[in-house]
């Protein structure tokens, strides 16, 4: 409560509203079966990030803060706007045994990657630029996990309702958690029926395809990237709990990830991390050139050395692995590239 009435206090000084992180150490919790409970909870949108492979997860729910931008300048001005919000802030982490890297605020969201094409129905509530302060958020990796409450805090908020409304909110999730029967893991199967389509319809995606070839050859681009959407239908509803439960379950090295807005759920799992920045350093990837997977281990290794020496696929990386350093050099003092490529 002393927190909340500090925020009030510097609202008023400041005649803003303060943001509040409290951080403290929570028990580790299987982030599929945590993503379950929030929606009992009924605290509003939910949100998912985790790899499996290193038992790092980000598990939310509500909104304490909401970042939306619009245009070319969608990502300058959404920073702008978080360091403004973060600026008076008042963060506490309550123990030092927290995860590394995600104590404290965190926005989950995203940007589009082109502000020129125009907006469809699919999008509907997903601006150019996008970014969620949940109210609540989990974060874990293999041995500590974390619970961040956030809020907004204003000059005339009756700080000590707002305590009183967030440990009531805090002992129904543990309550809910408590309650669960679930295992800590569970094998998902399914045997739903579904029909595919594909929204393009064949004979324009070849005329695509051949177009950027002739483009391709006539010196416009050297590499280009085309994709179709497919709609899925099935009886039953879609279950997001289920897929995202079984995307970490098949793809163990790969982001899973979902983004709730309304009735609407941006999901995925991709293998390729944009950017990690730690100490004045950034971590890049180049991913360029796929083979399919093997029916055993050893058929994986041979398609994975076939892969390595194919001139198709060396040209096509050395095309991404070039785009990446050199927009990089002109933001970092050096740059290092990794001598070959791996799969």
């Amino acid at each position: 409560m002393r927190t909340f009435q500090l925020a009030t206090e510097r609202a008023e000084q400041l005649g803003r509203q303060i943001l509040v992180s409290i951080t403290l150490p929570i028990a580790l919790y299987d982030p599929h079966l945590l993503f379950t409970t929030l929606q009992q909870l009924d605290l509003g949108d939910r949100f998912f990030w985790s790899r499996s492979s290193d038992a790092r997860a980000l598990v939310g729910v509500g909104q304490a803060a909401l970042i939306e931008t619009t245009g070319p300048e969608r990502v300058a001005t959404a920073a702008a706007i978080w360091r403004e919000l973060r600026q008076h802030a008042i963060i506490e982490k309550h123990s030092d045994m927290l995860p590394a890297y995600t104590s404290g605020p965190v926005l989950l969201g995203g940007f589009t990657f082109n502000t020129l094409t125009a907006h469809t129905d699919l999008w509907k509530n997903f601006p150019d630029g996008l970014l969620i302060l949940p109210y609540l958020l989990f974060h874990s990796d293999e041995d500590k996990a974390g619970l961040t409450i956030n809020a907004l805090i204003g000059a005339d908020d009756d700080y000590a309702q707002r305590a009183s409304t967030l440990v009531e909110t805090l002992q129904r999730l543990a309550n809910a958690l408590q309650n669960q029967s679930a295992p800590l893991t569970t094998q998902v199967t399914t045997t739903e029926e579904f029909t595919t389509h594909n929204l393009l319809p064949a004979e324009q995606w070849k005329n695509q395809v051949a177009r950027a070839v002739e483009k391709i050859r006539a010196g416009a681009f050297e590499k280009v990237v085309l994709a179709r959407g497919v709609q899925i239908e099935q009886a039953e509803p879609f279950d997001v709990d289920g897929t995202l439960q079984r995307l970490s379950q098949s793809y163990p090295g790969a982001y899973v990830f979902a983004i709730q807005r309304g009735a609407r759920y941006f999901m995925g799992a991709t293998p390729e991390r944009l950017v990690c920045s730690e100490d004045g350093q950034i971590q890049t990837m180049a991913l360029a050139g796929s083979a399919p997977r093997g029916a055993t281990e050893k058929e994986d290794q041979r398609l994975g050395a076939e892969l390595l020496k194919s001139e198709k696929n060396q040209g096509e990386h050395h095309f991404v692995v070039t785009t990446i350093r050199d927009a990089l050099s002109a933001l970092c003092s050096h740059v290092w590239v990794a001598d070959a490529p791996t799969c």
